[in-house]
């Protein structure tokens, strides 16, 4: 999962616990665990990759010390601040950027597949879609009359789909948008799960919103 992330600061994390566990699978296994938690939660709340950058090396150099970095004093124990404006932007989804946003919503795709079966193929040569689109038009400002801007980029209103169809649909309303998401392989599961809806409303939003949030809370140790 790490590997949607856009930013590369993992990888000398998981190169450093490798070789320090090299003889302790298990150990090496939770610690993998713990860093995949904290990289989500920091993808999520925006933090700069300047301090990540700070940050893991300062973790590394805990390794080297057999430090605990996840530990009471570690480098990557999140603050409880940090936990709640990782909570929060699970409501509200209000991320800057959009490769972070994509990240996570790759990350939740996962979330549908029982852990030890995860089919990432499902989320490869796919796009974010806006199920509301951000420059919607027609029924749309009906269904969201005042709700719309912040509707749309709640992870509620995003999942999967293939780049061609992200492409086609643009600005269709939900009609046309519901009825090619379910003819989706069954493998799309974000997109099956939007179209299980009759009517995309900021109640339904809100509802998907709430359910992905039950997903990612425990995933994330939040």
């Amino acid at each position: 999962r790490m590997t949607f992330l856009p930013w590369p600061h993992w990888q000398a994390l998981v190169l450093k616990f490798a070789e320090r566990d090299s003889k302790a699978p298990v150990r090496f296994a939770r610690s993998a665990a713990l860093l995949e938690k904290w990289c989500f939660c920091i993808n999520l709340i925006d933090v700069d990759e300047f301090a990540i950058t700070r940050i893991v090396i300062d973790a590394l150099d805990q390794i080297d010390r057999d430090i605990d970095p996840f530990g009471s004093d570690g480098e990557l124990r999140l603050s409880r601040s940090w936990k709640d404006r990782a909570r929060a932007r699970l409501r509200d989804g209000q991320i800057t950027d959009p490769q972070r946003r994509g990240a996570h919503v790759r990350w939740l795709e996962t979330l549908y597949w029982p852990a030890s079966a995860v089919n990432f193929g499902a989320t490869n040569e796919c796009n974010v879609e806006h199920v509301l689109p951000r420059s919607a038009n027609g029924k749309w400002m009906d269904d969201f009359p005042q709700s719309l801007h912040i509707c749309a980029e709640q992870f509620g209103n995003l999942c999967l789909v293939p780049r061609d169809i992200n492409d086609r649909l643009g600005n269709a309303q939900y009609a046309e948008k519901r009825a090619a998401y379910a003819k989706l392989p069954k493998e799309m599961k974000s997109a099956h799960d939007v179209a299980k809806a009759k009517a995309w409303t900021s109640a339904a939003v809100q509802a998907r919103t709430d359910q992905l949030l039950q997903k990612a809370l425990p995933a994330l140790g939040l």
